[in-house]
Order: structure tokens, then C-alpha cells, then sequence
């Protein structure tokens, strides 16, 4: 669930991208029935995402586990200029 008081702007949208770049496994997101590359900055600013958005991150692939995991942490975490959570890289 999006937390971010501003939605997923610009900011926490390269903030996933950047941190899904670095992953094997195809990583997309999905928000009321829209679903797009976590690689992109641009499909991720058309989800519209506001505070409260329920948003999915499906992760297939060899390294699907650990990408799903470290987006996630991005959501919980509120979307730290880190873009892969130290106890997950």
C-alpha cells in the first residue's frame, strides 16, 4: 500500500525503477487493474498511485524472491534514496 503522504511521484517512482534495474527477474507493478514494468519510471507514474493505493508487485524469474522483497521494503520503508534495503542487497 502506498503510504507516501504525496502518492508515487517522480521521486519514488525512479526510486523503484532504479531499484528494480538491478534484479534478474521481470518485476511489474499492478494498481487498480493497471499493470506495468517496476524498470520504468514512466509506467509507474500511469499507475496514478495516491496515498492508499493498494499496489502488487509480481516478480518472475530466478531472482523473483529477493525482487519482490526488496520493492516491498521500498513501500514500507517509505522509499529511502537507497534503492535496495542494506539487509536485502
Amino acid at each position: 500500500m502506498v503510504s507516501n503522504e504525496n502518492g508515487i511521484h517522480i521521486r519514488p517512482a525512479s526510486i523503484i525503477a532504479r531499484c528494480a534495474a538491478q534484479f534478474q527477474s521481470e518485476i511489474e507493478l499492478e494498481a487498480e487493474g493497471k499493470r506495468v514494468d517496476a524498470r520504468s519510471i514512466f509506467d509507474i507514474l500511469l499507475l496514478a498511485a495516491t496515498k492508499g493505493t493498494s499496489v502488487q508487485i509480481i516478480a518472475t524469474g530466478e531472482d523473483h524472491y529477493k525482487a519482490a522483497h526488496a520493492v516491498a521494503a521500498l513501500f514500507r520503508e517509505g522509499f529511502p534514496l537507497d534503492p535496495v534495503p542494506e539487509h536485502l542487497a
